[in-house]
């Protein structure tokens, strides 16, 4: 296994073979937007990477289910809170699933960790490190991490104050020794309802936001905690806050931070609290292939280089896509042995591929991995089909591979006059819907809605009738 260099470090697993990440994932209180998914795809093609050199990956992401822009929200709209958190929690998963980005093997929520993150602080306070808040001699409630007496805090950032103008109301609460001091455990708002706070020795109350991260990744990886991983606006105070109280706590810390960069429009960071931020559910249902725009756009950028957006970001990617397709039909249709039974699974691309190879083992450096793959397939013989696909799944964005191959059709097929599918394409939907309707019949409805959401996403409909389940293409 030839060497993986991560931000100019050699990669050496805590435990041999074994490769455990934490990715920060999404706070649920509204829909998805591109610079979500462009941490999960640049994540999930960094997973991909390590299973393909032939680890096992334990990949865990973590979903924030309560925060008080949930319980803000929630309350404009009239609904419970936790009703809130899990609609858009599914909106997620659903834009997750439609870009082809594995699901974690752990999925913890911050609500079912409360009880161990009273657990935790307790250690932080025993430990010296923490202290309940008090004004006047009265005890307020919240719990706070005393920066002052940890001395390493800002080891990762090189930064102990955010900007002054992004101090925040917490930071003035005259109940703390300094306004860096940060939130372990905080009263509720007197807006909160009551099903928001929970008992604790300091008082009903919640935890503070860092806190839920390192809990869980403790829990969740234990000794096999190799990779933390997030957005770079997460690295200040975020990951800095949650590497001290995890030491504070003697606690697992990871070996290695990565930071995906920023999807940006003429130089700025797009989100929605700036108003540039772009919609997930508005792109990928503009055109039945800008999913695959999408994936191909996050797979072929450095997960540390900003991603500049503009309107020909999509179609110059989904052209890409199509050549890719177009070469790897080429080279099947001159196999002599079927390219479609060659075996995936056994392709060693630090062997066969080793090109590729080094611009990942390069800090994950996609974009010369692709020019590697372009390189490729410009004197490929039909002996490379494979391995060129292997390349591709690797990235995420081989167009031949089931997920993305139903997609082409469809696209190609409603250019004609009449929207028909194959032969192979019918009989291939006609299969899905058996394993859903098996998926139902054993109860597993989450695996039944995953295959009615992914041929949606293809351009298919379902319909379920008494009689049983057809379907059409979607207009």
């Amino acid at each position: 296994m030839l060497d993986l260099i991560i931000n100019s470090q050699s990669f050496t697993p805590k435990e041999e073979g074994k490769v455990g990440i934490y990715l920060c994932g999404a706070t649920v209180q509204s829909s998805p937007h591109i610079g979500h998914l462009r941490t999960a795809v640049a994540f999930d093609v960094i997973r991909r990477w390590f299973i393909a050199k032939g680890y096992n990956v334990k990949f865990v992401q973590n979903v924030t289910d309560i925060d008080d822009k949930i319980l803000r929200k929630s309350a404009e709209a009239g609904i419970d809170w936790r009703q809130h958190a899990k609609k858009y929690e599914k909106e997620f998963t659903k834009s997750y699933d439609s870009l082809n980005v594995l699901r974690p093997d752990s999925a913890p929520h911050a609500t079912k960790y409360i009880g161990q993150q009273i657990k935790f602080i307790k250690e932080i306070i025993d430990n010296g490190y923490a202290y309940p808040g008090e004004v006047d001699g009265e005890f307020t409630g919240n719990v706070w991490f005393d920066t002052s007496a940890w001395k390493d805090y800002g080891e990762l950032t090189h930064q102990q104050n955010a900007d002054e103008t992004e101090v925040s109301i917490e930071d003035m609460r005259p109940d703390k020794k300094s306004p860096r001091d940060f939130a372990l455990w905080k009263t509720p708002n007197p807006e909160d309802p009551d099903s928001a706070s929970w008992s604790s020795p300091w008082g009903k109350g919640r935890p503070g936001w860092h806190l839920e991260c390192s809990c869980m990744s403790a829990n969740e990886l234990k000794g096999n905690f190799d990779i933390h991983g997030g957005g770079l606006d997460l690295r200040f105070p975020h990951h800095e806050n949650e590497l001290a109280q995890s030491k504070a706590a003697k606690e697992p810390t990871p070996s290695y931070w990565m930071h995906s960069a920023w999807v940006t429009a003429k130089g700025e960071k797009m989100s929605k609290s700036l108003g540039n931020g772009l919609s997930c559910e508005t792109l990928l249902k503009q055109d039945v292939l800008n999913s695959y725009g999408l994936r191909f756009a996050f797979s072929t950028v450095q997960y540390k280089s900003m991603l500049e957006w503009t309107k020909e970001t999509l179609e110059s990617s989904i052209t890409a896509g199509k050549r890719l397709r177009k070469a790897l039909l080429d080279l099947s249709s001159n196999c002599e042995n079927n390219c479609e039974n060659q075996n995936l699974n056994s392709v060693d691309l630090e062997v066969s591929f080793p090109q590729f190879a080094e611009a990942m083992n390069d800090d994950f450096n996609v974009s010369k991995a692709m020019a590697a793959i372009w390189g490729a397939l410009k004197k490929a013989g039909s002996q490379d089909y494979i391995v060129i696909r292997k390349a591709l799944q690797v990235l995420g964005i081989d167009p031949l591979s089931d997920f993305w191959d139903t997609l082409f059709i469809l696209e190609e097929k409603s250019k004609l006059p009449n929207k028909t599918l194959s032969e192979e394409q019918i009989k291939s939907i006609n299969q899905q819907i058996l394993e859903r309707k098996e998926a139902k019949n054993s109860k597993d409805f989450a695996l039944a809605d995953r295959i009615r959401d992914s041929l949606q996403n293809k351009g298919i409909r379902l319909i379920d009738t008494k009689d049983g389940t057809t379907f059409e293409i979607a207009e």
